[in-house]
């Protein structure tokens, strides 16, 4: 499934159902939000590639996470802030590039890990993540995620925490 849009992207819950498949979401100046809140996933995708190019241009908002149900995931923002939740027992993540702008990703009942271990794998200003499961970790012991981060806030519900950071130097905001 793609879908290319010149402006933004707005999908109600459930709207983008590609069990599966790929799910390709770009939007060229405008971001892609949900128009009515829920915590159903509004985008379903064995692997989901989302990309918005405006420069404020955000994938969900800070008031309303966009739900996603992925195996993988890929994002792309030009500076604009990544606000995401899988819904469904983890994510693996090959990119997730806010540039300039922040990254919050929850993983409900599972582990946010990595694609492969050859690049960075989260770049954001200040980058957020929780896990909910009580088992579920950030990385894993063969598989740290590399973060590129001003800033780094963990919550996990009892797993660990396996990160590198490789730009030279983060603050640690919170990892509990």
């Amino acid at each position: 499934i793609a879908i290319l849009n010149s402006g933004a992207v707005q999908i109600a819950n459930g709207f983008v159902q590609g069990a599966g498949l790929i799910v390709d979401l770009t939007a060229t100046g405008g971001s892609i939000t949900e128009t009515s809140p829920g915590a159903a996933a509004d985008i379903v995708g064995s692997t989901i590639n989302l990309t918005v190019t405006g420069a404020t241009s955000t994938v969900g908002t800070s008031s309303e996470t966009l739900e996603i149900d992925a195996t993988t995931l890929n994002v792309t923002t030009a500076g604009g802030s990544i606000f995401l939740e899988d819904t469904a027992g983890g994510v693996v993540l090959g990119l997730v590039d806010a540039g300039t702008g922040n990254v919050t990703l929850t993983a409900t009942g599972g582990s946010i890990t990595e694609l492969n271990d050859v690049a960075t794998d989260i770049v954001g200003s200040t980058v957020n993540l929780t896990v909910t499961g009580t088992t579920s970790t950030v990385g894993t012991s063969s598989g740290t995620l590399e973060i590129d981060a001003t800033t780094l806030n963990v919550t996990t519900a009892g797993g660990s925490v396996f990160l590198e950071d490789i730009s030279g130097g983060i603050a640690i905001g919170l990892v509990n």
